[in-house]
């Protein structure tokens, strides 16, 4: 943990955080890989690749490959890969992940989809529901997103996190900035910022 405890290999064991505190675990469950929990989250470590989520939000940096199985009372989902990713939980218990940078591929049921830097997903509680990948700006998200920004220490992969939106910026000619919000009644809330076009005769 960030202030000095050792988590004991007794499963299954619970992480709790409160309204206005984070928490980080390093080694988890290896060297050089960390867990980072949100605002208001309650996830049960059922064991070292499992956990199963009451709520809240997390964030996954991965050195080497790994199968993971996370888990709500409506949704399970399986997810093989190295990097770094976000997942959080949505209104009716599906989940949100977005992969930062490295190879991620989520499994719901019989379908599958790997997801690469900059892509979000959303994963209902049936099979059938699992979302098509939604581009969205890795930059922003970069520079808004708490699980990476509200922490003392950077993560291991921070280069390889802000060379995955490097290329992304060079990739996409951007018009509009997309905030990602929260999912609503099955629904990705985005807001988006139109970029000023300026015309240089009317300087």
């Amino acid at each position: 943990l960030g202030n000095g405890f050792k988590l004991v290999n007794r499963f299954p064991f619970a992480l709790v955080s409160r309204i206005n505190s984070y928490l980080e675990i390093y080694n988890f469950p290896q060297h050089s890989n960390i867990l980072r929990i949100g605002q208001s989250s309650a996830i049960e470590i059922r064991n070292h690749y499992h956990l199963y989520f009451f709520q809240g939000s997390a964030l996954f940096s991965k050195s080497n490959t790994a199968n993971w199985k996370f888990e709500t009372d409506a949704t399970q989902i399986d997810a093989t890969g190295k990097g770094t990713w976000l997942i959080e939980t949505t209104e009716k218990k599906g989940f949100k992940v977005i992969s930062l940078e490295g190879e991620l591929q989520i499994t719901n049921g019989s379908k599958s989809i790997s997801l690469n830097s900059g892509e979000l997903l959303l994963v209902g509680e049936k099979e059938n529901q699992i979302s098509q990948k939604i581009q969205i700006d890795l930059p922003l998200l970069i520079k808004t997103c708490r699980l990476l920004n509200n922490f003392q220490s950077e993560l291991p992969s921070k280069s390889r996190i802000i060379s995955a939106a490097q290329v992304q910026a060079l990739r996409l000619k951007k018009r509009y900035e997309a905030v990602v919000g929260g999912v609503k009644d099955n629904k990705l809330q985005i807001w988006a910022i139109k970029k000023k076009i300026v015309n240089k005769q009317n300087r």
